[in-house]
C-alpha cells in the first residue's frame, strides 16, 4: 500500500497572495491560511487558537489564485504537504491544486 498525502482545510486568506517568478521561470504564488481551532478546556471555557498555513501554488494555478483570491475571504484548499530543511530549519506548508471560495451565509 502506499503512502497518502492529502490535505483539505477551510479558512481564510490571511494575506494578499504575493505572486512571483522562479529562477526556472515558473510562477509560484505565496499567501498565509488562517484556520481557527476550536476547543474547550478542562474548565469548561471555550477557546480558539489561531493557525497560519503557508499556502505555496505552481504554474498556471499560480497565476489564476494569485489573481483570484481576496485576502479576507472564506476558502476551501485541497492541496498536499510540503516538508523541507533549508539551512538546517525545517519548514512545512501546503501545495495546494484546488482552491474554491465557500459561500458563506
Amino acid at each position: 500500500m502506499s503512502d497518502i498525502n492529502v490535505v483539505v482545510l477551510s479558512g481564510v486568506v490571511a494575506n494578499k497572495p504575493n505572486l512571483t517568478m522562479q529562477k526556472n521561470g515558473s510562477r509560484i504564488c505565496l499567501f498565509n491560511f488562517l484556520v481557527i481551532e476550536e476547543f474547550e478546556l478542562k474548565n469548561g471555557t471555550e477557546a480558539e487558537h489561531p493557525n497560519y498555513i503557508t499556502i505555496e501554488v505552481f504554474g498556471r494555478n499560480a497565476e489564476k489564485y494569485g489573481v483570484e483570491l481576496i485576502e479576507g475571504e472564506h476558502y476551501t484548499i485541497n492541496g498536499y504537504l510540503r516538508v523541507d530543511i533549508i539551512n538546517n530549519i525545517e519548514r512545512t506548508r501546503v501545495r495546494a491544486y484546488h482552491i474554491q471560495k465557500e459561500r458563506r451565509r
